[in-house]
């Protein structure tokens, strides 16, 4: 199983920052789902976004 992801070093800061400071924090998730199956591969792509609220 292979994972690969990748980081926004950037975008990591300001959502702490946010998260510090805010009363709720957004967050995404994107990527595709591959199998290989008999007879080639199926692909499953998702998205997903919302916030997330803090309590204090």
């Amino acid at each position: 199983m292979d994972i690969p992801f990748k980081i926004s070093f950037i975008q990591l800061g300001k959502s702490a920052f946010d998260m510090l400071a805010g009363e709720s924090s957004e967050y995404g998730i994107n990527g595709e789902m591959i199998f290989n199956v008999p007879g080639g591969e199926k692909r499953f792509p998702f998205s997903n976004a919302g916030s997330v609220p803090l309590i204090r």
